[in-house]
């Protein structure tokens, strides 16, 4: 069964996005639940997975969010399942429309990859985070 194209990205490549001269291109999507409270990118936007589960939800999240971006990078604690979902979910429905922008990714590792390589420097790209 064909899906359409998913990339992954790591919390390297999402930094650099978010630092790059593209930022406001870049749509980051954290598709946990209420831990999204407990720390989160700077500018991401908060959207339960469960949100992906119909067509029609999807279509209006990309009417609303995906005509702006070239980029929509997804994750949640782990990007194991919930940020994966939602990426491919998405990528189906901009298929679907006919539509190649924007680029689809899930950030490798997660929430947890990207708090637990966090650097000095890195602290403008969260809110809400306690190290």
């Amino acid at each position: 069964m064909y899906a359409p194209a998913v990339t992954k990205v790591s919390p390297v490549q999402v930094k650099a996005l978010l630092r790059g001269e593209e930022r406001g291109k870049v749509l980051v999507v954290d598709v946990r639940d209420s831990d999204f409270s407990g720390g989160h990118i700077k500018g991401a936007i908060n959207v339960v997975a469960s949100q992906f589960y119909d067509d029609a939800t999807v279509e209006k999240f990309i009417a609303r969010f995906c005509r702006d971006v070239e980029t929509v990078v997804f994750h949640c604690y782990l990007s194991q399942q919930r940020g994966p979902f939602c990426a491919q979910r998405l990528a189906e429905r901009l298929e679907a429309q006919g539509c190649s922008q924007p680029e689809v990714c899930v950030m490798a590792g997660g929430w947890k990859r990207f708090r637990r390589e966090l650097e000095e420097a890195d602290l403008a790209l969260v809110e809400d985070f306690m190290h």
